[in-house]
């Protein structure tokens, strides 16, 4: 049996067997499209988000429940902004968020790649009464146009009593409209993705990396980065494995260089006696791993440190502190206003210089927040 379908004046027919009427949409993943003949919007079903077999760290998992029960709890639309490089994090939770959505409580994901905006969009949009995932991803370039961005914000205000969970994924969070933030009706959680975590770095490196001495090496190099990534990951394992080489060979040919000034908080000690605190932005280490001379800064004045080669003084990293055992040259030793300092007068050499051996230096990544240099190696 056939039916048929009127648009205007127009009727068209359809076999029977190829309509299919419910009152919901399924649970899947759908893609918004416009048709430009008749004027109208229509969602074409696709496959749910490819993933990992296996996700890493316990970030994922904490904030995707999170996400998921205070939609459930509150009852009304909730926007979530994920926002930090590519391969940071984000599209990973978004992605995964989607899938359990549309598996596990049977809602519809509508993807949205198009800068759609306007009436007429938002009345199909509350046509859809039913709970369902609206994805935005890689939202400010799909939304370039200031004018798109700005229209937008009618649908994620809340004004038609619909019940959505907005997903949107930013790259960059300045393109993004400024009319988006410190406003929880329209963007209730902001997660900003600073890149992998130590968690995930060594829960992959435990599953993947044959040489599992490198792992420390590799959570190290990570503070050098804003945002070390999944590729930067991904490529270090996989070029461990792959040759015997040292570590440091393998990141001086690989494309993963920090483009940021490393920032350290630094504590001098001698003898259980703290000489100098302060913080230091300056990489401790060239790219081969070695410094034979470098200057540091305190409240005192220019400290003048010298060694022969600080890779071998250092003694252990962990987690982002690097503890080294060296001695010092303190040039103009004698014209430091310092009490500690003072006690060691008698070490002082000629010309006013200060030779201290066996000195501690504890060197403590500083990584202040999302957007402030930071590193280690």
């Amino acid at each position: 049996m056939s039916h048929f379908t009127k648009s205007g004046n127009t009727y068209n027919v359809i076999p029977g067997d190829a309509l299919d009427i419910s009152d919901k949409l399924p649970g899947g993943n759908y893609l918004l499209k416009f048709n430009d003949i008749i004027g109208a919007f229509y969602l074409e079903s696709t496959e749910l988000f490819d993933m990992p077999s296996k996700l890493y760290g316990e970030d994922i998992t904490k904030k995707q429940q999170r996400i998921i029960n205070t939609f459930i709890d509150r009852k009304k639309s909730t926007g979530i902004l994920l926002s930090g490089d590519k391969g940071s994090g984000k599209s990973l939770l978004a992605k995964s968020t989607c899938n359990e959505m549309a598996v596990d409580y049977d809602m519809p994901v509508i993807i949205i790649n198009t800068p759609y905006n306007g009436d007429t969009f938002n009345k199909f949009m509350a046509d859809i009464s039913q709970q369902c995932v609206i994805l935005f991803d890689e939202f400010e370039k799909v939304y370039s146009d200031q004018k798109d961005a700005e229209a937008i914000l009618t649908l994620l205000d809340g004004t038609f009593s619909t019940n959505k969970l907005f997903i949107l994924t930013v790259n960059n969070e300045n393109r993004m409209d400024s009319h988006l933030f410190n406003r929880p009706g329209r963007i209730y959680y902001v997660f900003r993705y600073d890149g992998l975590g130590v968690d995930f770095i060594k829960e992959y490196c435990e599953d993947l990396l044959i040489r599992k001495e490198e792992i420390d090496n590799i959570v190290n190099f990570s503070y050098l980065f804003d945002s070390f990534n999944f590729d930067m990951l991904k490529a270090i394992v996989e070029e461990l494995n792959r040759y015997d080489d040292e570590f440091k060979e393998v990141i001086s040919i690989l494309n993963t260089k920090p483009a940021s000034t490393p920032s350290y908080n630094i504590r001098v000690s001698k003898d259980g006696k703290t000489l100098f605190e302060f913080l230091h932005r300056s990489n401790l280490f060239t790219a081969e791993g070695e410094k034979t001379n470098f200057e540091l800064y305190g409240d005192d004045g220019w400290i003048n440190f010298s060694s022969e080669n600080l890779v071998s003084s250092l003694v252990s990293t962990i987690d982002g502190v690097y503890t080294f055992k060296t001695d010092i040259n303190i040039a103009d030793a004698q014209d430091i206003e310092h009490k500690t300092l003072k006690a060691f007068e008698k070490d002082i050499l000629e010309q006013g210089n200060l030779l201290l051996k066996d000195c501690e230096i504890l060197a403590t990544v500083s990584k202040i927040s999302h957007f402030h240099p930071s590193s280690i190696f």
